[in-house]
């Protein structure tokens, strides 16, 4: 496994911990704002670190510049869906955790369902932007070369 990878695995990580945050928000007591302040930094300071990680990834390099009209497609990439097996997973939980946050908005479930709910649609967002990204590709080809082509 290399540099990159163990990269994105702690930034894997961090993303977890920041969506994972948003559970213990349901168990806190509104009194008590200084245990509420400690989630909603560790939120923050975790989202952070991963999308720092998250960017200090490789990602292709182009050799020649492109119009800004060209470039458009690479600025919303949010907006990419399944481009590879693992993006394909990830976007399903992905949709289907939009699904359910608006199924619990008309239902009205418990507020530690909902907010395990907004924590799913949170972490699968910030997957499916890792998982369709460029540097994700470079990072399997990284792999498929350092192994010899026998990863796909």
């Amino acid at each position: 496994m290399n540099m990159s990878t163990q990269v994105m695995i702690i930034s894997i990580a961090a993303y977890f911990i920041s969506s994972a945050s948003i559970v213990f928000i349901a168990f806190i007591e509104y009194e008590n704002w200084r245990f509420l302040s400690m989630v909603a930094l560790a939120f923050w300071l975790f989202l952070i670190i991963g999308s720092l990680l998250f960017a200090a990834l490789p990602r292709p390099v182009k050799k020649n510049k492109q119009p800004f009209a060209s470039r458009l497609k690479i600025l919303l990439p949010a907006f990419t869906f399944f481009r590879n097996k693992t993006a394909v997973w990830i976007d399903s939980v992905f949709f289907a955790a939009i699904a359910a946050n608006i199924v619990a908005i008309f239902i009205g479930i418990p507020m530690a369902v909902h907010l395990s709910a907004i924590a799913l649609l949170v972490f699968s967002f910030e997957m499916h932007l890792i998982f369709n990204s460029k540097r994700y590709e470079c990072i399997k080809i990284l792999n498929r070369k350092q192994t010899g082509g026998n990863e796909k």
